[in-house]
């Protein structure tokens, strides 16, 4: 019985992890958050924006596999989802 309750648990883990890079992956694929801040007034300059993206980890010169393992490494070491 513990086995399968073992079994299960570890499948259910699995699909999370699954579930969540693949969230994110395609969040990265189709979201713009540099859309965000476009056509404010008053305007932002694009340096800006930059210094805005770049601590929530959006900014887009980072490669994408260094910012995921950021995000994934975040929610592994300090339950830090966002």
């Amino acid at each position: 019985m513990i086995k399968y309750l073992v079994r299960r648990t570890l499948g259910w883990l699995l699909m999370i992890v699954v579930a969540t890079n693949v969230t994110y992956f395609l969040a990265w694929s189709f979201l713009d958050p540099r859309s965000n801040y476009v056509g404010r007034k008053p305007p932002v300059t694009p340096e800006q924006i930059e210094n805005l993206l770049r601590p929530r980890n959006l900014d887009a010169s980072v490669p994408l596999l260094d910012r995921w393992w950021a995000w994934f490494t975040g929610i592994l070491l300090r339950w830090d989802w966002g």
